[in-house]
């Protein structure tokens, strides 16, 4: 991800790196502001409990 999506999703770039570094524990407002900045862009998001059934 990159500023694109951070400008998309309301935040600050370093809040979006300091998420992906795993240095951030995200509120869920945060969480969801991302999840739907990727959905407009088309991303698809799965439940981890699909992603599990998937590679069985």
């Amino acid at each position: 991800m990159g500023t694109e999506h951070a400008a998309a999703a309301g935040i600050a770039v370093s809040v979006l790196q300091a998420i992906e570094q795993g240095r951030s524990d995200p509120k869920l407002s945060t969480v969801l502001a991302l999840a739907d900045a990727l959905k407009t862009r088309g991303v698809e998001l799965m439940p981890e409990s699909e992603l599990r059934g998937a590679s069985s």
